[in-house]
């Protein structure tokens, strides 16, 4: 009876605890299983490869996850690949979405039917844009420039992709005529693109006043004027001329400041002159006619050894006082004087300078009228004939005559607004035309005068001292004069001289340029950003009185 009575209690308690724990059930809830982790717990992808760029939203299959699940190949493109077989996107090569790129995880990318399509497989590859403020390039790199149009290699983008060598300023910029090249200029740039700021500062020219400096009183060469002048090899060269005593010279000096002379080994071989002409042609020094009339070549590669031209056929006339440039690869003597003819207005051209034939250039109408002792030179890429002398009742030319071929000519100024003149000295010089000194009726003069355009002529600082008869070349950032004719009267030599004279390099301020009609200066001092200053820069449209109140009973 007792052990019957102990296997109810017991069956009973079993039944209580069953109930008991079916009810609990029914009121708690079972806890869930544990989490699959997601790629964002892989570390490191090893050699070759890197984290898909979703990893923290891509679920693993099983704990832990595996490389093959959460990591990519590095690089996604080369050629694209038309047939993909096979229902997931694992049958697409690594190079087969370019310019696209594989999206992360193909093997678990289902298709819609056996053969993927690129569109279900392929993703666009990001842009340097998207890396925005987060992009860190590396010692000596920079950032692209216009990142929005760069695309990345892999889906997360990389300095690899969006950095470049940095720029030094020795490859990249090239200092503006009145700046001179910083100690940076093999330095790395701070972006793609080198700045002015970085690399150039302004020349020591301009830190000078703007004007005139002479060199030593005394020259190791005579006195003399009516002789030549150029830049040679780095130096300028000084070539014939006469003297005081009107002593015909065939002496050759160079020098690469205009302080320090000195002669080339050999003297050279062409005869003694005046107002002849040199210039640099094919990598030679030339010297061309002259007084004692001729229409001699003369030419030398080092300035010590001359040879003389020998023309194929043909040279143009004898003469002296004429006008030389090099222009269109071709070399180019014009007008002149003839012996006991008249005074010429011909143009002959040679393109083969020593040994060449020269032709003369069958010119139109309208022409310049014959001159001698004019000014010849090439500004904007133009041929340009200024000003001289027309023996003929010694009439002095006062207009400007260009040209784009040698052919046809134009009258770009009838009258200047300076009388005119001859042995002047005609260069290009701060990106403009300079025209200086030379004599008319008067005797010399010690004028100076600019224009950019050849319609308008601005005033410069005058010459030291009435001069013609002289000779000048531009080297570096600086005009040389040598030597003319000071003070003495027309067809004389009695004020012949040897000093050199150097006009500094004058940096673009705004009061170099004139505003235009219905605008005012607004900055004199300031220095422009490039050669040529800017009506922006400089000037500004006049205040008005509109909206100002006057005091002390006054009305507008």
């Amino acid at each position: 009876m007792a052990r019957k009575t102990m296997r109810v209690a017991v069956g009973v308690a079993v039944v209580v605890l069953g109930a008991y724990l079916l009810v609990g059930d029914l009121l708690v809830a079972p806890s869930p299983p544990p989490p699959l982790p997601t790629c964002a717990t892989v570390l490191s992808c090893g050699e070759g490869k890197k984290l898909t760029p979703l990893a923290p939203s891509v679920g693993c299959r099983a704990q832990p996850c595996t490389l093959e699940e959460c990591c990519v190949e590095e690089v996604h493109r080369v050629n694209l690949s038309v047939s993909l077989p096979s229902g997931n996107c694992s049958s697409v090569a690594i190079d087969g979405c370019w310019p696209r790129l594989l999206a992360p995880n193909p093997e678990r990318r289902r298709c819609a039917g056996p053969t993927c399509a690129l569109e279900e497989c392929c993703v666009e590859a990001p842009m340097c844009s998207s890396m925005k403020n987060s992009l860190r390039c590396p010692p000596g790199m920079v950032p692209q420039l216009n990142p929005e149009r760069w695309a990345c290699s892999g889906l997360i983008c990389t300095a690899e992709d969006c950095c470049v060598q940095a720029p030094t300023c020795a490859e990249s910029v090239e200092c503006p005529t009145f700046m001179d090249a910083t100690e940076n200029v093999t330095g790395h740039c701070a972006a793609a693109l080198c700045t002015l700021e970085e690399c150039c500062s302004l020349s020591e020219a301009c830190m000078e006043p703007f004007g005139w400096h002479f060199g030593p009183i005394r020259m190791p060469w005579a006195a003399r004027s009516q002789h030549c002048m150029v830049v040679f090899q780095g130096h300028l060269y000084l070539a014939g001329g006469w003297t005081r005593t009107n002593v015909l010279l065939n002496d050759v000096w160079r020098s690469p400041d205009g302080l320090q002379w000195t002669q080339p080994p050999a003297a050279p071989s062409f005869g003694a002159r005046r107002s002849h002409s040199c210039v640099v042609f094919q990598e030679q020094l030339m010297v061309l006619g002259g007084y004692p009339f001729n229409g001699e070549v003369w030419g030398s590669r080092d300035g010590s050894k001359w040879d003389l031209f020998s023309p194929t056929s043909g040279s143009f006339t004898p003469r002296s006082n004429h006008g030389t440039a090099v222009f269109l690869g071709k070399l180019w003597v014009i007008a002149g004087w003839q012996d006991d003819g008249p005074t010429l207005n011909d143009v002959w051209s040679s393109n083969r300078g020593m040994w060449g034939s020269w032709e003369r250039v069958q010119t139109g109408e309208p022409m310049f009228g014959p001159r001698s002792s004019h000014g010849v030179v090439v500004f904007r890429e133009r041929l340009w004939v200024v000003s001289g002398c027309y023996l003929k009742g010694f009439t002095y030319r006062d207009d400007v005559w260009s040209s784009a071929d040698g052919k046809t000519w134009v009258m770009e100024t009838r009258k200047l607004p300076f009388p005119g003149r001859s042995d002047s000295l005609l260069v290009e010089f701060q990106g403009q035309l300079v025209l200086m000194g030379g004599r008319n009726y008067y005797g010399p003069l010690d004028e100076a005068w600019r224009s950019r355009t050849s319609g308008k002529w601005t005033r410069m600082p005058p010459v030291p001292g009435p001069i013609t008869e002289f000779a000048g070349a531009v080297l570096g950032k600086k005009l040389f004069l040598s030597g003319g004719v000071y003070m003495g009267p027309p067809g004389t030599n009695a004020g012949a001289s040897s000093v050199v004279y150097t006009l500094a390099r004058r940096c673009p301020a705004c009061s170099s340029l004139d505003c235009p009609s219905g605008t005012i200066a607004k900055n004199l001092s300031r220095v422009c950003a490039n050669e040529f200053c800017t009506t922006e820069e400089c000037c500004a449209a006049p205040p008005s009185c509109a909206g100002f109140k006057c005091l002390g009973g006054l009305v507008l």
